[in-house]
């Protein structure tokens, strides 16, 4: 069995990185955090029509304002990232198992998470 999404749906589909290097990634995309200049920032979370940048879906949420978020799976691992500008918060979730419950699951943590992140 293999653990991990055929090579044809590479790069993306087959990056692996730890939850530190996951976190400095989502770091890069806080305001501010002098990771990438402020104009690749830029033109990688603008949107490019129908509510997407580059890999991002865009919202504007009524409670955390401007989020940017993230959510794939290679069939056996489900992760989530959800950046928050405006809050200078990212926030990730990942689990050892895909699906619709894990993925159910990883929405609700990463909801209850984002609720504790940003107290204004």
């Amino acid at each position: 069995i293999s653990a991990d999404n055929p090579k044809a749906l590479g790069p993306a589909g087959t990056v692996h990185a730890s939850l530190r290097s996951w976190g400095e990634y989502a770091r890069a995309f806080l305001p501010g955090s002098g990771l990438m200049p402020e104009a690749t920032l830029k033109k990688l979370t603008e949107n490019a029509g129908e509510d997407y940048a580059l890999g991002w879906a865009l919202y504007d949420d009524p409670l955390w304002g401007r989020m940017l978020q993230h959510a794939g799976s290679n069939t056996m691992w489900l992760s989530q990232i959800i950046v928050l500008p405006e809050h200078d918060v990212a926030l990730l979730v990942a689990t050892n198992e895909a699906g619709v419950a894990a993925d159910l699951a990883v929405r609700e943590t990463t909801r209850k998470i984002g609720k504790l992140a940003v107290t204004d």
